[in-house]
């Protein structure tokens, strides 16, 4: 563990250092319980969605009507009722999201521009509508606000999120 007595910056760093040593479980302490449980939700609800959408009638439906809407519905889609099943599943997740969020952090009303900015910028670089990109884009922005956390003052991080996505969209413009 980290050294006794040791401040909580320090042992942000030092529970750093032992990862970037090839110890991956020294980050749990950090992270903790409710934060694994939430990672693994999420990683779930990402692979599942994306299996859905690749396999399933339902999701072949979905991908067809947004790729184009009236030639989805000439083959046979009813798009009202596939439109109300994905707004249900939206809602399901937003609520898994608003419950790991509750867990995780304190709530209040202005908290929404907190995590505005972040979401919008895993959206962007994850690409909209791939649910395996917006995990790993979203593991990427959280991993690097860590980082920035623990070496920098945590005033810096959300910066972070808005660079990463500067970077990437000047690097890679097709997404």
């Amino acid at each position: 563990m980290s050294p006794p007595g040791a401040r909580v910056s320090e042992r942000r760093r030092f529970a750093i250092g032992l990862l970037a040593a090839g110890l991956g479980l020294a980050m749990l302490p950090l992270v903790g319980l409710s934060g694994l449980l939430a990672f693994t939700a999420a990683t779930a609800l990402a692979l599942a969605t994306w299996a859905w959408l690749r396999w399933s009638y339902l999701g072949k439906a979905a991908r067809a009507s947004a790729q184009d809407g009236p030639m989805a519905g000439a083959f046979g889609v009813d798009r009202r009722r596939l439109s109300l099943l994905l707004a249900g599943l939206s809602s399901a997740y937003a609520g898994v999201a608003g419950l790991f969020i509750a867990l995780n952090h304190t709530l209040a009303p202005s908290q929404i521009y907190s995590w505005i900015g972040v979401v919008f910028a895993a959206v962007i670089i994850g690409r909209l509508g791939n649910a395996l990109g917006l995990l790993g884009a979203a593991v990427f922005i959280a991993a690097s606000e860590a980082l920035t956390m623990a070496v920098t003052a945590p005033g810096w991080a959300p910066l972070v999120s808005f660079t990463l996505l500067i970077l990437i969209l000047l690097l890679r413009p097709e997404l």
